[in-house]
C-alpha cells in the first residue's frame, strides 16, 4: 500500500485518464500549485479527480487530504511508534476501501444494487472513526512532547 493515499489518489486518477484514451502530460508547478497538461489543458489536481472520476469523489479526496495532511503521516513516522503505525495503517485501510466503493458505486450506479448508500455511509464512518483514533493517539504523543500535532490544526 502507499505511504501517501493522496499521492496514490493522484497517480491512480491519471493512470485512468490514460487507460480513456486521453494525452495525460508530466505533472509541473506553476506558483506552487501542480498541474498536470490533460489534451492540451492544464488541469489541477481538483480537475484531474474530477476527470478521472467525479466532483464527489474529488471532494472527498481533497477533503481527506486537508484534514489529514502530510503532517500527521511524518507525525506517526518521527515517534517509530507500533501503535501509531497500526493506527495510520488501519486508517489508510478504511479509507482506500470507502473510496474505491464510491467510485465503484459512481462508475456502475444501478448495476452494482449491492452498493447501497448505507453501505458507503457506513464505510465513511469507519473510515472517520479510525482517523480520530490516530488524532487520539497522537495526542498523547503531543502531551508527552508539549508539540501539537494535525488533531490540534
Amino acid at each position: 500500500m502507499d505511504s501517501n493515499p493522496y499521492e496514490k489518489s493522484y497517480r491512480d486518477a491519471r493512470e485512468r485518464l490514460i487507460l480513456r484514451g486521453k494525452d495525460v502530460g508530466q505533472a509541473t508547478y506553476l506558483d506552487g500549485i501542480r498541474y498536470c497538461a490533460v489534451e492540451g489543458m492544464l488541469l489541477s489536481d481538483r480537475n484531474i479527480f474530477e476527470e478521472a472520476w467525479s466532483e464527489e469523489i474529488a471532494d472527498a479526496i481533497l477533503q481527506e487530504h486537508s484534514v489529514m495532511g502530510d503532517q500527521s503521516i511524518a507525525i506517526a513516522r518521527s515517534f517509530s511508534c507500533t501503535e501509531c503505525e497500526r493506527l495510520l495503517l488501519a486508517y489508510s485501510f478504511s479509507n482506500e476501501t470507502y473510496r474505491e466503493v464510491l467510485h465503484l458505486k459512481i462508475e456502475t450506479g444501478a448495476l452494482r444494487p449491492l452498493l447501497s448508500d448505507e453501505l458507503i455511509a457506513a464505510l465513511q464512518k469507519k473510515c472517520e472513526i479510525a482517523r480520530e483514533a490516530l488524532f487520539d493517539h497522537e495526542k498523547t504523543h503531543s502531551a508527552l512532547t508539549g508539540t501539537a500535532t494535525s488533531a490540534a490544526i
